[in-house]
């Protein structure tokens, strides 16, 4: 079963869904093993990285409906917040080769193989720069974006404030892509032309769509609350959808020539 999922990971095209499939079989593995080895290192490790996981990538706790999700934060994506995440990483990775792997019960091994797989898979591809050329028409922000919107817990007058305030977040994570892709451009990392042509014609597209139709707007939808749907609105329009038009231009003028 672990080999069909594996091979199954392997052939998804999105970098997020592959990351956080890897993480749901870690934590089956933690979830069987844990009766039988409530004090297994392994699992202490691999419940750390879970952790890890989610601290670095909140917005992924919501998309996956976790307890106790941060439903305020989202990714620093920055090349400081970067190298917090690199660092956190590599001291787990420490941690998991200290356990030595013919002391561990079959499944407990298993458990040991995937997280030092996904560890160490990480750091390697660290070479590739990929935060320096992020912009994709089939993996970008903005369409990754709309499962947060329509997951992102709301109803109540704490969720409300929670999406509000991750909402107003947006902005900082669009210019912090924007950043690295400027730093990729000026390092030689960039992607092929008709790539960016697709995505400017989808941000051509997200800016000339009505606010209903918005992407960032899909979350005022799913609640009546009329003061919640007018700050969103508002959000959307002055804060999150001029920072898109920056975005454009960049690719416009800049990536592009």
């Amino acid at each position: 079963m672990l080999a069909v999922i594996v091979n199954r990971v392997d052939n998804q095209k999105n970098k997020h869904m592959k990351r956080f499939i890897f993480l749901a079989l870690i934590a089956i593995f933690c979830c069987e093993t844990r009766k039988e080895e409530k004090s297994s290192d392994i699992n202490k490790l691999a419940d750390e990285y879970v952790d890890l996981l989610f601290k670095f990538d909140p917005q992924w706790g919501t998309f996956y409906g976790i307890d106790n999700a941060d439903n305020v934060s989202l990714s620093d994506i920055s090349i400081e917040g970067l190298k917090k995440r690199h660092e956190a990483e590599d001291l787990l990775l420490q941690k998991v080769l200290t356990v030595v792997p013919s002391s561990l019960s079959s499944d407990n091994r298993s458990t040991y193989e995937i997280l030092k797989e996904v560890l160490e898979s990480s750091k390697a591809t660290r070479v590739c720069q990929s935060h320096l050329w992020t912009i994709h028409q089939m993996d970008a922000f903005y369409i990754w974006f709309k499962y947060i919107a329509e997951t992102q817990p709301i109803g109540d007058s704490i969720s409300r404030q929670n999406a509000i305030k991750r909402w107003k977040k947006i902005p900082k994570y669009i210019q912090s892509d924007i950043a690295n892709n400027k730093q990729g451009l000026e390092s030689g990392y960039a992607l092929p032309k008709i790539v960016i042509e697709q995505v400017i014609n989808q941000l051509d597209q997200l800016l000339a769509d009505p606010i209903d139709k918005n992407v960032f707007f899909i979350i005022a939808t799913r609640d009546e609350d009329a003061d919640f749907k007018k700050e969103i609105g508002q959000i959307v329009i002055n804060e999150i959808m001029p920072v898109i038009k920056v975005y454009k231009e960049f690719l416009q003028h800049d990536y592009l020539n």
